[in-house]
């Protein structure tokens, strides 16, 4: 019987730690994912982008600056969504 209860126990025990595993935060795209996600963003509208950098300050955002072909800079701010980790909003400033 102490064998029995043991083995329900450590089974109780995993499936709590399997169901918290499930319930993180979505990994965040890479600095680079962003840069290429702004860039063809700026793309779709017809604004031909040389080059794009951007900075992470905290996980779920990130400040991006566009070099156009004409030599303009745009200011981007982007916002990562925690849950499913895609870029879930994009504004020029």
């Amino acid at each position: 019987m102490p064998r029995r209860a043991f083995l329900v126990c450590a089974l109780a025990v995993l499936a709590l730690e399997l169901l918290a595993l499930g319930r993180g935060p979505a990994p965040a795209p890479s600095t680079a994912d962003v840069e290429r996600i702004v860039a063809g963003d700026l793309l779709t509208q017809r604004q031909l982008v040389s080059d794009v950098r951007c900075v992470r300050p905290s996980y779920g955002e990130a400040t991006c600056i566009a070099l156009m072909y004409d030599g303009s800079r745009t200011r981007v701010a982007v916002r990562v969504d925690q849950q499913t980790g895609r870029v879930a909003a994009m504004a020029e400033r």
